[in-house]
């Protein structure tokens, strides 16, 4: 075997017998190119100005007051609704599922596939919004909450719908009323 100078390469070889057959094994150590972490950051870089790798279109949040949990009916209940947001390069559906436990309202949006995109909590006039898809959400969840009580003071119920158009935000939204009942009640 060589012996390697400092900076070059080494090799090593070594027999090994296997079964019947003898096979020669090649080990190349490889040195990390002092240009390898420059060139990363170049990619990445380059590929942050590509406009398909800055996610989704999405919707501005749409500004103005969001009804208490109080203008709700009394009870413990529970809503079943579809919803549809076009606008813009947005064309986003979500089903919903809110519960409302005294006065807190449980708002929860599915994705096509029925996971989680989004949850919003709201107890009176505080609101929580989680939302696990990040910055791939479409539409605020703020904003599906405001339109979702405007469908509830609209009287919209199963099986109605709901067209609510907001031209100052720049979408239409579709609400279906699928079902409303009591906490506990069998479907």
């Amino acid at each position: 075997m060589a012996e390697a100078g400092p900076g070059a390469h080494a090799t090593f070889a070594r027999s090994v017998r296997a079964s019947r057959f003898e096979v020669l094994l090649t080990i190349v150590p490889h040195r990390r190119a002092p240009l390898a972490p420059a060139l990363l950051a170049v990619v990445a870089l380059g590929a942050c100005a590509m406009p398909w790798l800055r996610g989704l279109p999405r919707l501005p949040a749409c500004p103005g007051p969001v009804p208490s949990t109080e203008a709700l009916p009394a009870g413990d209940l529970v809503w079943r609704d579809r919803v549809r947001y076009r606008g813009g390069e947005v064309d986003a559906g979500f089903s919903l599922v809110a519960e409302k436990r005294g006065a807190e309202l449980v708002l929860v949006g599915l994705n096509a596939f029925g996971a989680r995109a989004f949850s919003v909590t709201q107890e009176r006039e505080r609101i929580e919004a989680d939302a696990r898809l990040g910055p791939a959400r479409e539409v605020p969840p703020e904003t599906v909450l405001r339109d979702w009580h405007a469908a509830r003071a609209a009287g919209t119920e199963a099986p109605g719908t709901l067209e609510l158009a907001r031209p100052e935000c720049g979408y239409r939204a579709t609400f279906v009323a699928e079902s409303r009942g009591f906490l506990g009640d069998p479907e």
